[in-house]
């Protein structure tokens, strides 16, 4: 599963990058986004990778360049950032140990669980969806 703050550190970033594009900003660089995350240009770059393959930022290398926001903010979802982060991972995962072959209940987890978590999923996924970075942008600004 991804770490929760990770999801939370993407949206920050597409964030900053919306707003000061709003500004008049055409590129950021990943040390501005790193002082607004309060972490190092690393961390972003680590984390840009992973939205620039999703196809939410775009970056150019050299004078001149820096990150910008691939998509309109109203065009990119909570959902696609969610997706860029955790990738097919699940929402909620089954315990990893292996089962105590005579305890019922150790055996029976692994069939139990997994469409209570496919519900969870299918929740999570309607309601970040139905939420576009703009959006967020938008309270921002409140």
């Amino acid at each position: 599963m991804t770490n929760n703050s990770q999801f939370a550190v993407a949206i920050h970033v597409l964030c900053v990058l919306g707003v000061l594009e709003e500004m008049g900003e055409e590129r950021v660089s990943s040390r501005q986004i790193g002082m607004s995350v309060n972490t190092n240009a690393v961390v972003i770059r680590n984390l840009v990778g992973l939205l620039k393959e999703a196809g939410l930022v775009d970056s150019k290398e050299g004078k001149g360049g820096g990150l910008k926001l691939a998509k309109a903010p109203t065009k990119i979802s909570l959902q696609d950032i969610y997706s860029a982060v955790a990738g097919d991972e699940s929402v909620l995962s089954l315990n990893k140990r292996e089962e105590f072959k005579q305890c019922p209940v150790s055996c029976g987890m692994s069939k139990v669980l997994p469409p209570i978590f496919e519900e969870v999923d299918r929740a999570v996924a309607k309601s970040l969806k139905g939420r576009s970075l703009k959006s967020v942008m938008n309270q921002l600004s409140q």
